[in-house]
């Protein structure tokens, strides 16, 4: 999301620019999830580790 008015985004074949108020919404709230979702540093560090030492 480049601000309130505007969002960009990139699929596998192309990228598109949305200025609908309606799909910006949608973006911010996936955004905002994700960000609380998000982990970093040791915990995604021990996250990953764990996930390889599960797969042998």
């Amino acid at each position: 999301m480049l601000d309130e008015e505007q969002v960009t985004a990139e699929t596998l074949s192309a990228t598109f620019t949305d200025t609908a108020p309606g799909e910006i919404a949608v973006y911010d709230k996936a955004f905002r999830t994700l960000s609380r979702m998000a982990v970093c540093g040791p915990t995604a560090r021990r996250l990953i580790a764990e996930a390889e030492a599960a797969l042998g």
